[in-house]
């Protein structure tokens, strides 16, 4: 499944943090090896990122539950104190988000469907008035 499973087999610790993962899919050792050196350059990379700027940069991830299905996650962090020894980091689940963009992208494509099929009919000369009296448009969507 996902990749996270590749950095809890190599610091097993972050169990403790983020759970048990689904096993993930068996590659021929060439792709095995380089899905690991993907997945460890970025896991890395986040740490070079706090070590030279202080901040981990908010990014949008996807985070998998046990069952494989995704978590849209908006992520990021900081060090502080003299040595930045110290440090905060969130983890903000995207789900109502991105449910409610994609009903508002499919109300806009609804109203433009309507504004250009009443564009339509005005151009042709229609009543489109009599098109849609009420029973005729229940339920379109």
């Amino acid at each position: 499944m996902g990749p996270t499973s590749l950095i809890v087999d190599l610091i097993p610790e972050l169990k403790l943090v983020i759970g048990e993962q689904a096993p993930i899919a068996h590659l021929s050792p060439q792709d095995a090896q380089r899905r690991f050196q993907a997945v460890l350059r970025r896991f890395i990379g986040v740490f070079a990122e706090l070590a030279s700027h202080g901040t981990w940069k908010p990014s949008e991830k996807d985070f998998f539950r046990k069952d494989g299905s995704r978590v849209p996650v908006l992520v990021g962090g900081a060090t502080f104190g003299e040595l930045q020894h110290q440090g905060v980091a969130f983890v903000v689940d995207l789900s109502e988000r991105k449910r409610a963009e994609a009903d508002l992208a499919h109300a806009n494509r609804v109203a433009t469907m309507g504004q250009l099929t009443a564009s339509r009919l005005r151009a042709q000369g229609g009543d489109h008035t009599k098109v849609c009296d009420g029973k005729t448009c229940a339920g379109w969507a």
